[in-house]
């Protein structure tokens, strides 16, 4: 399997779940609003809120520049599992959203690395093809 397919791939399935968890947010918000607090920790709540929001922000930066979206991602889904953490253990099905936007971020780091690669490796040939002229 080539570098450009592994690339393909990467990009491929980053972008396919940011479209699959934007619309996902965004239905949420229409359909139930802004969170209420019903927990006697209401800033773990608005806490949580707000990194799973600048987690999605950061997989949509992610389509323009990878590297630096895809560390928005996977940092502020990380602050917003230890927030949450404590909820795991009613919630289990957050455990499968939280991994699942943490691999979409994987994915954009791997795709913008790779990116890199691809780049620094046709400059290379370029520059091989000149020197053989």
């Amino acid at each position: 399997m080539s570098i450009e397919t592994i690339l393909g791939i990467s990009r491929g399935t980053a972008r396919f779940g940011t479209v699959a968890f934007v619309l996902l947010i965004l239905a949420s918000i229409v359909m139930e609003g802004l969170p209420k607090p019903t927990t006697s920790e209401p800033y773990r709540e608005y806490l949580t809120f707000i990194t799973l929001l600048l987690t999605v922000v950061g997989m949509v930066i992610a389509w323009m520049k990878e590297i630096v979206g895809g560390i928005i991602t996977v940092g502020c889904i990380l602050v917003a599992f230890i927030v949450d953490f404590n909820a795991f253990q009613d919630e289990i099905w957050k455990v499968g959203i939280y991994a699942t936007m943490l691999l979409i971020g994987i994915c954009y780091l791997i795709a913008g690395w790779l990116s890199v690669v691809v780049k620094k490796r046709e400059e290379e040939q370029e520059i091989e093809d000149n020197q053989n002229q």
